[in-house]
């Protein structure tokens, strides 16, 4: 259960980090700032979108645990 929940975190953030990152040249050329600018942008939100899933992650396993330990 646990390493299901990783692994489909993992493949939810890198398809939207994807969709960013095929949509950044109509992002900057909407929104006038430069490639870099975007650039950096796609890696904000990876990043965020990283800190998001961890208590997907980290919930679970505490959850897990707590039940475990009641037995």
């Amino acid at each position: 259960m646990i390493f299901i929940n990783i692994m489909l975190s993992c493949i939810a953030t890198t398809v939207m980090a994807t969709a960013l990152t095929t949509a950044l040249p109509p992002i900057t050329k909407d929104l006038g700032v430069s490639m870099q600018t975007g650039q950096w942008l796609t890696s904000g939100y990876s990043l965020a979108m990283g800190a998001c899933a961890a208590p997907l992650i980290i919930i679970p396993i505490v959850f897990l645990r707590g039940k475990q330990e009641n037995h």
